[in-house]
């Protein structure tokens, strides 16, 4: 939309505006948003700004400023007699936000490096499988016990986006990334530490049978021909048939490895079974494994945003799926997933980087901002501003390409959890 410059003395309620100042010299929680009340204009006016720029299609006209009046000196007294200036709370409110920014950027760091160090670990044990089946199973039971701990100890569990790194390792993102969808469903639905580790060692394990496939079949995502096709369904056979090379794997999980591309409508395969025939396990697997494999094709051009994979799932596959499983996932990951690029009711555009399962529809949103530095980018949590919300979601290819610079949507959207030790307040 249309910018013009204004004076601050023409300023109304309603009016929006943009800050084209650094944003840490204003006391506003975002450079571009509306003015909801004349004590806003007034912290305009005590920043010393001149003009702001607002936003708008229409240009109204602007009288010219009536001359400032001459200081009177019987009534006003001279400076050195004024009381000192109490505390600002607008810009004690902002001191407050710049320090939960530091916070959150340092809880990202902190999953991403934890993200990575596992990722690493789940690629090692996956090497060493073929020669060494039953120490990589114990590993990976580590690894899984690890996770669940964490999941196990703090009520609220945060979903966040992950950068990352090797493309060569896409294979082990997949596999991880469903387990970790996995077990945060799995948790949701109240199943107990030995359950999830059942259901997290096959999720972890669910794709082991395209091992003995031709990696040009694996990559070829859903452009296979019908004898390709038969042969990439022998898969969950295939990894069930490894999973028997260890002794201790649970039954459970075998189950999840064969079951995982079975349907409630008994269109899955390899054996075609129809609901009450499938392991509750294999169903929520097979609602992570789907959602990834739409967010993360094989050929990226063929990937759906998370907001349109859950769409997807939920308006055209939804006979595929256990419904109330699917309405918990949809709940977990919020109707805005990580990863989807969302514009602000303010005009603002951003990507989720985070959701809260217990706050799913207030994410935390990093946001397009010129006047901040991307390394510095501003992660704003809607749960903690109720006049933020989500308009609508946005195709990254509708972004201008100074915001798809910024924002930088990520090619494979990938998750990490971080437990929460203490609830998201409201508090500004």
């Amino acid at each position: 939309m249309p910018e013009y410059r204004i004076p601050i003395d023409q300023l109304r309620v309603g009016d929006r505006i943009r800050l084209d100042t650094n944003w840490m010299d204003h006391p506003f929680l975002v450079s571009r948003f509306q003015i909801k009340n004349p004590g806003q204009i007034e912290t305009l006016r005590a920043m010393g700004l001149e003009s702001v720029l607002c936003i708008s299609d229409r240009v109204r006209p602007v009288p010219p400023p009536h001359p400032a009046p001459c200081p009177d000196p019987r009534t006003d007294p001279p400076p050195s007699d004024k009381p000192p200036a109490e505390p600002d709370p607008v810009w004690e409110k902002k001191k407050g936000q710049i320090e939960r920014q530091k916070q959150r950027q340092e809880s990202l760091q902190r999953c991403e490096k934890r993200f990575h160090r596992t990722a690493q670990d789940f690629k090692d044990l996956m090497d060493r499988f073929p020669r060494s089946p039953e120490e990589s199973t114990r590993k990976a039971d580590e690894l899984i016990s690890e996770i669940i701990e964490e999941l196990l100890v703090e009520e609220q569990i945060v979903f966040h986006l992950m950068n990352t790194r090797a493309e060569s390792q896409e294979v082990y993102y997949h596999s991880l990334n469903v387990a970790i969808l996995a077990l945060t469903l799995g948790k949701e639905g109240g199943l107990g530490k030995d359950a999830l580790r059942r259901l997290g060692l096959g999720a972890l394990f669910h794709d082991l049978g395209k091992n003995r496939l031709p990696k040009t079949i694996v990559l070829k995502g859903k452009h296979l021909t019908t004898p390709e096709r038969k042969m990439f369904e022998l898969h969950p056979e295939y990894g069930d048939q490894e999973a028997g090379r260890v002794p201790q794997f649970p039954a459970e999980a075998r189950k999840v490895i064969r079951q995982h591309h079975e349907k409630e409508n008994g269109k899955g395969y390899p054996r075609g079974l129809i609901g009450p025939e499938i392991s509750p396990y294999a169903k929520i697997v097979a609602i992570a494994n789907t959602y990834d494999n739409h967010c993360n094709a094989p050929r990226p051009e063929d990937s759906l945003s998370p907001y349109q994979g859950l769409a997807v799932m939920f308006h055209r596959q939804i006979a595929e799926f256990d419904k109330d499983l699917l309405a918990r996932f949809v709940r977990s990951l919020g109707v805005y997933p990580p990863g989807t690029i969302v514009q602000l009711c303010n005009g603002i555009v951003g990507i989720v980087v985070a959701t809260n399962c217990k706050s799913s529809l207030s994410p935390r949103v990093l946001i397009y901002d010129p006047a901040v530095p991307k390394e510095e980018a501003l992660i704003l949590d809607l749960a903690e501003d109720p006049d933020l919300t989500i308009e609508k979601s946005v195709r990254p290819e509708h972004l201008s390409p100074e915001a798809y610079a910024y924002l930088s949507p990520r090619k494979r959207v990938v998750y990490f959890i971080d437990p929460l030790p203490a609830p998201m307040t409201h508090a500004a």
